[in-house]
């Protein structure tokens, strides 16, 4: 007796229909790190309005520069910690913080 073959497919989901979640998870990432450049435009208005803060150009750019270092930071020891955990963990903890 023959037995005909199981036609039946898996659904092409494996994230467990978390599709829109994990979307919305990855825009949220990417727009917390591109925040991040905007940071000229409010130096140069700081920098435009010296008697309300008083900074000098080097001191309006160094919040840019620490946050691009922490980035910098960051980005290896998540990178490091993804190779042994995986990206969801490693994103999910990077967005707690």
């Amino acid at each position: 007796m023959a037995t005909t073959p199981d036609t039946t497919e898996a659904p092409a989901s494996t994230a467990g229909g978390n599709r829109l979640l994990i979307l919305a998870g990855g825009v949220l990432v990417q727009l917390a790190i591109g925040a991040v450049y905007a940071w000229s435009t409010f130096s140069k208005a700081i920098q435009a309005e010296p008697s309300a803060i008083n900074l000098t150009p080097v001191q309006a750019t160094l919040p840019f520069t620490v946050a691009i270092g922490m980035i910098f930071v960051g980005s290896f020891l998540g990178g490091r910690a993804q190779d042994k955990r995986g990206p969801r963990i490693v994103a999910l903890v990077g967005v707690t913080i």
